[in-house]
């Protein structure tokens, strides 16, 4: 955290305005979190020189099994950037009202078609699909501004 201020403090110049002073104080933390655990990363990589027994010489040594060097942990960004995704939409979800927010989920999200949500709703179709698009209309203008994109 010390250092994610110190760079904040450093690079204060730098800051465009185009978000929340807290947003962007929140990614250099994340950014220093994500060199840090890069960092710690590499320190349990392994070497090739360590796969291959010493006592071992002649053509066998050639043939023996090398360390699993793919590294299966959770990319931080990825999973960072896929929680932040989620909390907007579910945000986002919850400021529609409910009776949009249950065609929109169960016609999206759930992929039902137009007239299993009319049965299960108890509405005509042409009534599914005005609130799926008013929902989705909704949807776009509260998603918007988290995406820098015009409605």
């Amino acid at each position: 955290m010390q250092t994610a201020f110190l760079k904040a403090h450093q690079y204060l110049p730098r800051f465009q305005g185009n978000a929340r002073f807290s947003s962007w104080l929140i990614r250099i933390a994340m950014n220093e979190s994500f060199i840090k655990l890069r960092k710690q990363r590499s320190n349990r990589e392994q070497s090739f020189d360590g796969c291959a027994s010493t006592n071992s010489e002649g053509p066998d040594r050639l043939f023996q099994p090398r360390p699993d060097l793919s590294d299966w942990t959770t990319n931080p960004e990825l999973l960072y950037s896929t929680t932040e995704l989620r909390q907007i939409l579910e945000s986002s979800l919850l400021k529609l009202t409910p009776r949009l927010r249950v065609v929109f989920i169960l016609r999206d999200v759930e992929g039902h078609s137009i007239n299993e949500t009319s049965g299960m709703l108890k509405l005509t179709p042409t009534a599914v699909k005005t609130r799926l698009s008013r929902a989705r209309l909704l949807l776009r203008e509260h998603l918007s501004p988290h995406f820098n994109q015009q409605v």
